[in-house]
């Protein structure tokens, strides 16, 4: 798997994905075009 740098490469929106956070901490989120949620709660720090 390769993970992608979300400064040079966005998802597509409202796909469920996988995201490091801190580039540390694996989880599952959503992107809303905006930013990236879990449960309809915010993920702040995502880097791929």
């Amino acid at each position: 798997m390769n993970w992608k740098n979300i400064e040079t490469e966005k998802p597509k929106s409202s796909k469920q994905i996988l995201v490091l956070i801190d580039s540390r901490v694996a989880s599952v989120a959503k992107y809303n075009g905006e930013s990236f949620t879990d449960d309809g709660l915010e993920i702040e720090d995502v880097t791929h």
